[in-house]
């Protein structure tokens, strides 16, 4: 008989297992950082990607629940350590990063660790003590309540609350394992850490870029605005010298206004320049006569240049002037299309293949194209550009005063409006030379010369406009 005593089988040890508490704090984290980010996006001016945040808090919100009347009040910017101003809301996205991380990582403690859960039970009640705050900012300051900032307050008390629930009261009925280890809090504070650095610094790119974008467009408001237009058109001087009434133009060689463009054929603002001129000749027949110059940003011709900018310009000025030569006014202008439109080949062009498609007889611009006279040509017009004070590409004039580097069809109406009797008399087609005027360019009736404030919507139009390519 074996008197061996009977042994009963190892118990396991025992291991850690997620409560519901722990999937609840990441769901209510996640929650509120969405909301967060969501009222985050609203500060800066966009749209939220909650349909219900955005009908609460979008601009079309309006009452004692508007929303934006809270998120853009000082109360709801924040700096640290002197950093320009960030909505509150990205702090609270870094905040909910943070707590979810603890409750996804670490979670409830063990009765023997309990000492662990101090550290997320302090973050989350001075969050908690924060939302207090800005409860009372909305109803004793601004007397305006955001229904997003509250849904975010809430989700906050939730979490409170939880986190209090998540405290080991009690000792287990059955033996746990220890739980947090230490390595384990290091490395959730670290990520912690590291989450809200992080969205401090998309928050500091993001608001610089937004301020950034915003000062450009009251800018841009501000020089589009047809009374500035006027008014800084006014104060130009009139250069005499860009009034021949010998040059062939482009448009009503009757027109009364004259516009001189100084332009570059590997430009792509001289592109738009051009198709933005033709489409307010269109719009106004009889009204515009352009008299197109060059200055080339290349070195080979336009020595004086700090450094070559597009290889191949100089020659391609030359082709356009050997159309001009060659061919008629819808055939020049014809090919100064194709020569834009393959400006990216002007370092292997096919030139003599643009003037044929154009429709100038090949032999007649074969021969123009080698004369000197067309080289004459491009080098008065940088000289003519030196004169006049052209640095950069395009440069306009009208009527021999310098336009605004942006122009939309807006402006251009405005200045259209002007009576044309202000045009210089040697402007005009068949006046002797040197007989200009030099008068001011008076306001159309009833219109002042002083810039107005910029207006809050821009015109649909107001998108073709003529930027200024500058040698750097």
């Amino acid at each position: 008989m074996n008197d061996t005593p009977c042994q009963s089988p190892a118990t396991p040890p025992p291991r850690a297992t997620r409560s519901w508490i722990g999937y609840l704090g990441v769901a209510l984290a996640l929650a509120g950082w969405w909301v967060s980010f969501d009222l985050a996006r609203l500060s800066l001016g966009t749209n939220a990607t909650i349909p219900w945040l955005q009908s609460h808090c979008g601009p079309q919100a309006g009452g004692p629940s508007n929303c934006l009347s809270v998120l853009r009040s000082g109360h709801a910017v924040v700096s640290i350590l002197g950093s320009p101003r960030i909505p509150a809301a990205v702090i609270g996205m870094a905040y909910f990063g943070f707590v979810g991380l603890w409750y996804l990582f670490v979670g409830r403690p063990s009765r023997r660790r309990w000492a662990w859960h101090l550290l997320i039970l302090v973050v989350v009640g001075l969050g908690a003590a924060q939302s207090l705050f800005y409860l009372h900012l909305m109803r004793h300051v601004l007397h305006q309540w955001c229904p997003g900032c509250v849904a975010a307050h809430a989700i906050n008390f939730a979490l409170l609350l939880l986190t209090l629930a998540a405290f080991p009261w009690k000792n287990p009925h059955r033996p746990t394992p220890d739980h947090p280890s230490a390595r384990l809090v290091g490395a959730t504070l670290a990520a912690g850490g590291s989450l809200f650095l992080l969205h401090l610094a998309l928050a500091l790119f993001v608001t610089a870029n937004a301020n950034s974008r915003q000062i450009v467009a009251q800018l841009r408001a501000i020089v589009e605005d047809p009374a500035y237009v006027r008014w800084s058109l006014a104060r130009q001087p009139v250069r005499t010298e860009l009034l021949d009434p010998a040059r062939p133009c482009v448009g009503d060689p009757h027109a009364p206004n004259l516009v001189v463009v100084f332009s570059d054929f590997g430009c792509p603002a001289c592109r738009r320049a051009l198709a933005l001129l033709d489409e307010v000749r269109r719009a106004h027949p009889g009204a515009l006569r352009v008299d197109y110059r060059h200055y080339p940003l290349d070195r080979t011709c336009n020595p004086d240049l700090p450094r070559t900018m597009h290889i191949g310009a100089c020659r391609a000025a030359e082709a356009a002037e050997a159309a001009r030569i060659a061919g008629t006014p819808e055939q020049y202008q014809h090919m100064r299309h194709l020569l834009y439109e393959h400006q990216a080949e002007l370092q292997t062009p096919r030139f003599a293949q643009w003037a044929a498609a154009a429709g100038v007889e090949s032999t007649a611009f074969a021969q123009a194209f080698r004369s000197e006279a067309v080289r004459d040509q491009v080098r008065a017009d940088i000289t003519l550009a030196a004169r006049v004070g052209v640095k950069t590409v395009p440069v306009l004039f009208f009527n021999g005063r310098r336009l605004p580097p942006i122009m939309t069809h807006t402006t251009w109406e405005a200045l259209l409006e002007t009576p044309p009797a202000t045009t210089p008399a040697s402007a005009r087609p068949g006046a002797p030379a040197g007989s200009s005027t030099g008068a001011s360019i008076p306001p159309s009736a009833g219109r002042s010369l002083a810039p107005t404030a910029h207006p809050s919507t821009r015109p649909e139009n107001s998108r073709l406009r003529t930027p200024v390519e500058t040698i750097r």
